[in-house]
């Protein structure tokens, strides 16, 4: 699927391809650019600079996730040990 977003406060568009490549489209020409227009620079550079944010926040987030998990593996496989430990060591008293 193609994505495109309306860059705010110009008259471009930014497409992405369905093959993960990037152009730039000027809605009142109706021309296409695969490299960034000067009148756009620091905006499109701006925009990049946040997406890579993003990127590194959600992979912070994934390994938080991954490391919560494993915590809890780890909490898991001690209470089944202690457990296993304490059944081993019951006492049956029959009367």
């Amino acid at each position: 699927m193609t994505l495109r977003t309306p860059i705010e406060g110009t008259d471009y568009k930014m497409v992405h391809t369905n093959k993960g490549r990037r152009y730039f489209f000027h809605i009142p020409t109706k021309r296409s650019h695969w490299t960034v227009p000067e009148d756009i620079k620091d905006i499109v550079a701006l925009l990049d600079q946040m997406e890579e944010e993003e990127k590194v926040q959600e992979q912070e987030r994934e390994e938080q996730e991954r490391e919560a998990k494993r915590r809890r593996i780890e909490e898991d496989k001690k209470l089944i040990e202690e457990d296993q430990y304490a059944r081993a060591n019951c006492l049956t008293i029959v009367f």
